[in-house]
């Protein structure tokens, strides 16, 4: 949580080389917005780089609605994922 106490950060990395896990994921005690964002960190493969294509690996940015708490959020595989969301 910031300072502020109106936004909440969650950090998951997705281990699994092949599959996307979907959690339930559950505030207790805030109210979230409508509205969250993700930034998710991939590449086509584990051992993916940017030495021959600066685009392989990188950084998507999507917003995404909460439609009650507690929500559900799919990871995709082998990746890293940070999540904002603010209070309502």
């Amino acid at each position: 949580m910031n300072r502020d106490g109106d936004r909440v950060y969650l950090m998951v990395i997705n281990k699994n080389m092949d599959e996307s896990i979907t959690s339930s994921i559950e505030l207790k005690d805030f109210v979230p917005a409508e509205k969250a964002s993700a930034w998710v960190l991939n590449g086509p493969a584990i051992d993916a780089t940017n030495e021959d294509n600066p685009e392989n690996v990188k950084v998507v940015h999507s917003e995404f609605k909460i439609k009650k708490n507690p929500f559900k959020f799919t990871f995709e595989p082998h990746s890293l994922t940070a999540i904002g969301i603010s209070r309502e």
